[in-house]
């Protein structure tokens, strides 16, 4: 006799957790924060000048293309943020499975290693990796900032978004056009972490419909 599948259970939804009202709240926090960038922006007399930023995201020399320096900053921050995730992912199975072993010599060694990482701060941390760990090892700049924020926990996305967040200022600098650097580089921003986001919740709606 076949075996029927188990029939799906219909939930209801309130209305302020419904897909519709988050895109709502998104497209209204998204119009208010553009109308007051560009209320701002006037009341200051500023002057749009949007035509000099596409240079510093891609340029055309003799029939080539050429990324500009704020994509290619984008990729070096997409790219510390993939090793970083597959190294935290392994770094914390290890210190995990190390605090829950048997060994006193495993538990002691993860112990050290969460108090030492979460009880200073990375500023700290970086200046060690970078004039201690580095030399030693013989591990260039791109290495010693991936391994540095992959131990410091979590915490690595800031010196990710600092990463483009520094050549960000250095063209808002040589073009004195502030506000329309940081505003594509904010779209950047913004784009990456709504998709990401937007994977992860249904991720998590596939995972909690499946485990019901």
């Amino acid at each position: 006799m076949p075996h029927s599948s188990p029939p799906k259970i219909r939930r209801n939804t309130r209305w302020w957790n419904s897909n519709w009202f988050e895109v709502a709240q998104l497209v209204a926090f998204s119009v208010g924060l553009i109308w007051l960038t560009v209320n701002g922006a006037n009341q200051m007399g500023y002057n749009w000048q949007w035509y000099r930023i596409p240079q510093y995201f891609y340029k055309i020399i003799a029939s080539e293309f050429y990324w500009g320096p704020l994509i290619e900053g984008l990729f070096v921050a997409l790219e510390i943020t993939a090793y970083s995730i597959v190294i935290t992912l392994v770094v914390g199975l290890i210190t995990a499975l190390l605090r829950m072993s048997n060994s006193f010599s495993g538990y002691l060694l993860a112990s050290l290693y969460l108090e030492i990482v979460r009880n200073t701060p990375l500023l700290v941390q970086m200046f060690v990796f970078y004039f201690v760990i580095g030399p030693i090892l013989d591990l260039n700049r791109f290495w010693v900032r991936m391994l540095c924020i992959s131990l410091f926990e979590g915490s690595f996305a800031s010196e990710i978004i600092r990463e483009l967040t520094f050549l960000t200022m250095e063209v808002a600098t040589s073009t004195q056009r502030v506000f329309e650097v940081w505003v594509f580089v904010a779209g950047m921003y913004f784009v990456i972490s709504f998709a990401c986001a937007f994977w992860f919740s249904r991720l998590e709606k596939r995972m909690t419909l499946y485990q019901s």
